[in-house]
């Protein structure tokens, strides 16, 4: 898919790569955080289990690596 090849072609350029909400489900399919501990909005928790090499943080708003910070919407509020 376009979006997902866009998400890691910009990933390879950037010093930190953002998500918000559920935009962690496109990281995820994007392989970008592959390996790596990340936070979704609660009702998307299931979808990113789904993906066997990401560890869901369920009581964190984000997860500060120096390369990837998916963030749920609550703190934009």
């Amino acid at each position: 898919m376009k979006k997902l090849d866009f998400n890691r072609t910009k990933n390879q350029n950037t010093i930190v790569t953002t998500s918000v909400c559920i935009g962690a489900l496109l990281l995820a399919n994007s392989g970008l955080l592959n390996g790596k501990k990340a936070p979704t909005h609660h009702k998307s928790f299931d979808q990113l289990e789904s993906f066997d090499e990401i560890t869901v943080i369920k009581d964190q708003k984000f997860v500060d690596k120096k390369i990837l910070l998916p963030l749920v919407e609550s703190l934009l509020v």
